[in-house]
């Protein structure tokens, strides 16, 4: 049976679709590691915050129970956005068969929205020293308002050293639920950009402490996971991060499609990736930033 027209721009879905794809998932993939990432049908998801448990009480032997009330927090909205890009050709193009062209642009097309989901999710560590949150401050910040009238800190101070490292830890493991009861926190993820990713691995793989004179051990070797990330933004500011406790979400709406559909009047063909998602955060605990140094 004779090749025809229409099979072939099958078979070049076909191909373009396998290429875009390919090149969507060899991209470096760093936001999953950062964030908790779920799907939803929804339009939008809420967290709602309650303002939480407190210490038990000693009780005597008949005595009621003291019911905790559930006091209503502040509601943290998560909006899935819309994204995406295409590519077209006439159909003069496609009979010449220009498919190296096609095949180029194709993985461009999906290496650049896997691109676009990294820097959206950069961006909530990248904004959250300047840009409010759900609570009106920033995500890394001395006084998060708690429910019950308690405030939490997790913001850090200064460059990346083994002394600031240190002081960062402090201050996440003092971290309360909003209630203000301390909860146990384990921060294993150090998150850097490119810039500061030799002194990271300095500072958690060296089996003596980094810039001493003295035959100190280095406390901080194989407590981290060193996660070096190309999108962020600022060349010193880092992060620590306990991976099963924080609050930092990423909600796939619709993950990534690559279609295609032609005009009738003009016989061109157009072929777009598409995808919805969206990255933010729904409580401070579990993780502490430092701007750095500028």
């Amino acid at each position: 049976m004779a090749t025809t027209r229409d099979s072939i721009i099958r078979l070049m879905d076909a191909r373009l679709s396998e290429v875009f794809y390919r090149a969507w998932k060899m991209h470096p993939q760093v936001y999953s590691q950062v964030f908790n990432v779920r799907s939803t049908r929804k339009r939008q998801e809420e967290d709602f915050h309650l303002a939480g448990v407190g210490i038990w009480p000693e009780s005597s032997e008949g005595a009621p129970v003291e019911y905790e009330d559930l006091t209503a927090g502040e509601v943290v909205t998560y909006i899935p956005g819309v994204y995406k890009r295409g590519m077209q050709a006439t159909r003069e193009a496609i009979d010449d068969e220009l498919y190296d062209v096609f095949d180029e642009v194709a993985a461009d097309l999906g290496d650049a929205g896997a691109a676009t989901v990294e820097m959206h999710a950069a961006d909530v560590l990248n904004n959250g020293f300047t840009v409010n949150g759900y609570d009106g401050v920033p995500l890394f910040h001395e006084e998060h308002p708690l429910p019950k009238g308690h405030t939490l800190n997790n913001l850090a101070s200064g460059p990346l050293t083994d002394e600031n490292l240190e002081n960062a830890l402090l201050i996440g493991r003092r971290h309360t639920n909003n209630a203000g009861l301390k909860i146990a926190l384990r921060y294993r993820n150090l998150i850097v950009p490119i810039d500061l990713e030799f002194t990271a691995l300095r500072l958690t793989q060296s089996e003596l402490r980094p810039g001493s004179d003295e035959n100190d051990i280095n406390v901080h070797r194989g407590r981290y996971k060193v996660i070096v990330w190309d999108y962020l933004t600022s060349p010193t500011a880092w992060f620590i991060q306990d991976p099963s406790a924080h609050k930092l979400k990423f909600f796939w709406r619709v993950r990534p499609e690559f279609k295609r559909m032609t005009d009738f009047d003009t016989d061109i063909h157009k072929w777009r990736g598409y995808a919805r998602f969206v990255a933010g955060y729904s409580a401070p605990q579990g993780i502490v930033g430092s701007p750095g140094t500028e």
